[in-house]
């Protein structure tokens, strides 16, 4: 509206038409208090109203008004009302993230010193003597930055850190669960045992077990529930981050990125594998040995022993999960056989050696990083056994030469000396405990968690 005291002259340079004529927008103040129509020049954003010169100047000088946002004529925006928070993301370099704590306020400035975005507001009483930068002064590039690609990286490796304790998660959950029902196995197998008068001390014992595991498994739930919330909301910034490079909203992506490193520096996820690791999920029935002798005169049935925590290796080591299937079949290998793989032994660089036996009669060097047999050795008689033995060798028997090879996996199969011959005429000796040969032309990886 015009300011009190203007003469009519001053609304002069305003362009004004009768009611019967159209403009893209009107001055809402001008048309709801003088019932003029003027065309409007400007935009508040935080009013979310067309102004004419008058207003827009207006809204300028005025203590109450000038802390608005405000758009001139080129970058007003275009269609309808209401203009959304959408709407004014494709106005370029417009503010448009309120500050937290004055809801009035945009987020335009970023404080190196204590590494946080706020408004005018904020940095006018918080940091006044810090050195503060002007987002849009330093938002140029951003998106092709290296600390957008850092931010983008950690939030991965944050779902993946994550995704690793869920599984690991999902692991002692399991073998909680098996650590239960060998447990109740041991209490039914003692129970047999005795007189029926244990049926009550026998409840009251599985009761403890059973709150025992409720209480772990709550625990476990909650790991489960902080971690799904963490990659969530990693995957939603990572997103939104994605999103606001897209859209080349580069003020909005500078807020995004300094807000989520902030974030980043919260290792929620450590904390939370570390009360996991605090669980002890193992159970163990300790038998009263002294039960029988006293039947007639018993206070407990026995009692919950708690180990110390098992090693990851110990509580997963019944945990088999299929990781992958390798084509081990060569070009040079025979037509029409398939291969005949009897045994394998796993070296310390990323490298399984495989004995394919009979119509082969080879032994294959396979990289499990690129899945492809590297390295192929035609045997002058049948490999009928191999192992792993230290700097990456491996001992392989050859019963029809009645001798063991040791050989160098990293020197194209060099060989380095034959052991003792092996004299065995009657074919008695076990060469390796040699496993019935499956006839297969794919290796599977089955990892041991």
């Amino acid at each position: 509206m015009a300011e009190p005291g203007h003469k009519q002259s001053d609304l002069s340079e305003s362009v004004l038409k009768s009611s019967a004529e159209d403009f893209d927008h009107k001055c809402v103040p001008c048309l709801s208090s003088d019932k003029q129509i003027v065309e409007a020049t400007g935009f508040c954003v935080t009013c979310q109203e067309f102004l004419c010169r008058e207003c827009f100047n207006f809204h300028k000088k005025t203590k109450v008004l000038k802390h608005h946002e405000l758009l001139d004529g080129g970058n007003m925006p275009r269609g309808s009302p209401p203009y959304t928070k959408e709407h004014i993301r494709s106005i370029p370099e417009i503010f448009t993230q309120r500050c937290s704590t004055h809801n009035n306020e945009f987020i335009k400035f970023f404080c190196p010193m204590h590494e946080t975005v706020g408004c005018t507001v904020c940095m006018t009483i918080g940091h006044k003597t810090c050195k503060i930068d002007y987002i849009p002064e330093n938002c140029t590039g951003i998106a092709e930055s290296v600390e957008y690609s850092n931010v983008i990286q950690k939030l991965d490796k944050k779902v993946k850190d994550t995704d690793a304790v869920l599984i690991k998660a999902g692991h002692r959950d399991k073998f909680l669960d098996l650590q239960y029902d060998n447990f109740i196995t041991e209490v039914t197998k003692y129970r047999k045992r005795i007189d029926n008068r244990l049926d009550e001390l026998q409840e009251k014992v599985i009761e403890i077990a059973g709150k025992r595991r409720s209480q772990d498994k709550k625990a476990i739930e909650e790991v489960i529930g902080n971690c799904n919330d963490t990659s969530s909301e990693a995957k939603k910034t990572r997103s939104s981050l994605q999103d606001n490079k897209a859209s080349k909203q580069n003020i909005q992506l500078y807020i995004n990125i300094k807000q989520a490193e902030s974030n980043l520096k919260t290792d929620n996820i450590q904390q939370d594998e570390q009360s996991l690791d605090k669980i002890n999920v193992q159970y163990k029935f300790q038998h009263n040995e002294d039960l029988e002798k006293m039947i007639g005169n018993l206070n407990a049935f026995g009692k919950i022993s708690f180990p110390s925590n098992l090693s990851n290796k110990e509580i997963y080591s019944n945990c088999l999960t299929y990781v992958d299937k390798i084509n081990i079949r060569t070009d040079s290998d025979k037509a029409f056989f398939k291969c005949h793989v009897i045994g394998c032994a796993v070296l310390s660089s990323n490298k399984i050696v495989l004995i394919d036996s009979f119509h082969n009669q080879k032994l294959k060097v396979v990289d499990t990083d690129s899945k492809t047999v590297i390295e192929e050795k035609v045997m002058d008689a049948p490999p009928a056994g191999i192992t792993a033995i230290p700097n990456d060798q491996i001992a392989v028997i050859i019963p029809k030469k009645e001798k063991i090879l040791i050989m160098s996996v990293l020197h194209n199969f060099m060989l380095h000396h034959y052991s003792t011959p092996i004299y065995d005429p009657d074919g008695s000796i076990d060469f390796c405990l040699l496993l019935r040969p499956f006839v297969l032309n794919v290796f599977f990886i089955i990892s041991v968690t």
